[in-house]
């Protein structure tokens, strides 16, 4: 399959950006072709000669209006190519899927904070992702509260799905400790589950 996976960095970082590259280090495991739509890459990056790299140049642009043109990017440059399925790690709404690993509007609520001009916009932009994809991954139960409280998103659209742990760097605790739970850590290998689930939107399964 060709499956399309949005970022806003393809480079060595945390967060969404090293999740991103821990989807598409399985889906080429798994002999799928990748293209990643991204606002900046590292060149040095292991997994860029092993995918179609297509970066928006956007560093002449303030932040605060970067994920709007990156969205408007996207919805032109995306249909260009034949792909199966996007999976969305970004503010946009151009993803079959989304991956949230955090909404805005629960991060103002957290810090106290009263929403901005460009806080409204980023939230539209949010919502509008949410109401267009056809399945959300949440990454705890708070953010699937949020995506459904926050901006009205019905819970059968929402699925929790941790993310993963590459068992070959990182040892789980409960390889250690028996007693702890291990529904919260899902080695890579685990990844299958997690893609059938969202390769479904498609009506489309692995093997």
């Amino acid at each position: 399959m060709r499956i399309g996976i949005i970022t806003n960095k393809f480079a060595p970082s945390g967060g969404m950006e090293r999740y991103a590259q821990d989807v598409v280090r399985e889906l080429l495991r798994q002999g799928h072709e990748i293209t990643v739509f991204t606002k900046k890459a590292d060149p040095a990056l292991d997994l860029v000669p092993m995918v179609e790299l297509i970066v928006c140049p956007l560093s002449f642009l303030p932040n605060k209006i970067q994920d709007e043109s990156f969205n408007w990017w996207l919805n032109r440059e995306c249909p260009k190519r034949a792909l199966d399925f996007i999976l969305s790690c970004s503010r946009t709404d151009a993803g079959d899927v989304v991956a949230c690993g955090g909404t805005h509007i629960g991060f103002l609520h957290d810090a106290g904070r009263t929403p901005t001009f460009f806080d409204r916009r980023a939230i539209r932009l949010e919502t509008r992702s949410f109401e267009r994809a056809k399945l959300i991954i949440a990454h705890s139960q708070k953010m699937a509260g949020e995506i459904e409280d926050y901006y009205g998103i019905p819970g059968e659209k929402i699925r929790v799905i941790y993310p993963p742990v590459d068992t070959e760097r990182f040892t789980p605790v409960f390889f250690v400790d028996s007693s702890f739970r291990p529904k919260y850590t899902y080695p890579l290998a685990c990844f299958t589950k997690f893609l059938n689930l969202v390769l479904s939107v498609s009506k489309i399964s692995f093997k």
